[in-house]
């Protein structure tokens, strides 16, 4: 009984690989960090998406252009982190055909009682074959 149980978990373990590697292209993870001051800051490093300093109730917006040149791909954006629910991606799920782009807007919005100070996360992108 103990073999077939190990048996049966193996399977499932190389079925699960097997699927991950034949659905899922890539996975981008990328940083973003913005901060909370009593100015306004702009910072156009490229190494993080960064937002730039912020005064409370403000917003600040990147954009970036999402293209694969050798699949068709369905893209999902998400983000993790300090306040990741005030990212706002124009479009978060959505399909591209082989060497068709699309740009995506992320906005950052901000409220009147943000505390002061440094916040950051990722913001990740996975591409899967449809």
């Amino acid at each position: 009984m103990k073999k077939i149980n190990i048996l049966i978990i193996l399977a499932s373990i190389v079925l699960i690989i097997f699927l991950y590697l034949s659905i899922v292209i890539d996975v981008k993870i990328y940083p973003y960090e913005f901060n909370i001051g009593d100015h306004v800051g702009f910072n156009v490093d490229n190494d993080k998406f960064y937002f730039g300093t912020l005064m409370q109730g403000s917003q600040s917006s990147r954009f970036l252009t999402i293209k694969d040149p050798k699949h068709d791909i369905k893209v999902i954006i998400k983000a993790y982190g300090d306040l990741s629910n005030k990212l706002i991606v124009s479009d978060n799920k959505f399909k591209l055909k082989k060497g068709e782009e699309k740009a995506i807007k992320i906005s950052l919005l901000t409220n009147e009682t943000l505390p002061q100070g440094k916040y950051q996360g990722n913001i990740i992108f996975i591409s899967t074959r449809f």
